[in-house]
């Protein structure tokens, strides 16, 4: 508080959260509280997009990037009959893509049984844009 005050700045507690990361010992329940306002924990939050868990995991944050992936299912092969190949690529390029590239310097470390998740689904996702099933398609071929 100090440091706020000698620097002139405020905390919004109400926008603010707290998080403590796991570690091998065990952990007590904190509170914060600041000019008399509390600071919720939480287990995992988002921020920027991304969804940062406590235990420093991915688990959540790809499973909202398979979600959102997810969402070209349906529309995919009905699109497919009446739009070009190479559209369908920009389309995938433009819509798809930005969800697995979006700070993925940070949560690509992730498992890699998580990596594979979305792996899989990106695979599957073009082979239904191209309409080539063999497993040897993949996004990065065209």
């Amino acid at each position: 508080m100090i440091w706020l005050d000698k620097n002139r700045l405020h905390v919004n507690a109400s926008k603010s959260l707290c998080m403590v990361l796991l570690t091998r010992h065990n952990v007590h329940d904190i509170n914060i509280t600041i000019n008399d306002d509390s600071i919720n924990g939480y287990n995992d939050v988002k921020y920027l997009g991304v969804y940062v868990a406590n235990d420093l995991s991915w688990d959540k944050h790809v499973s909202n990037v398979c979600c959102k992936l997810g969402h070209g299912f349906q529309i995919l092969p009905r699109l497919r009959r009446i739009v070009p190949i190479n559209d369908m690529i920009s389309i995938y390029k433009t819509i798809t893509q930005p969800h697995i590239d979006y700070c993925i310097t940070i949560w690509g470390y992730a498992l890699k049984s998580q990596i594979q998740r979305v792996e899989r689904l990106q695979n599957t996702i073009f082979r239904l844009i191209t309409g080539d099933y063999s497993w040897n398609t993949s996004p990065c071929d065209p």
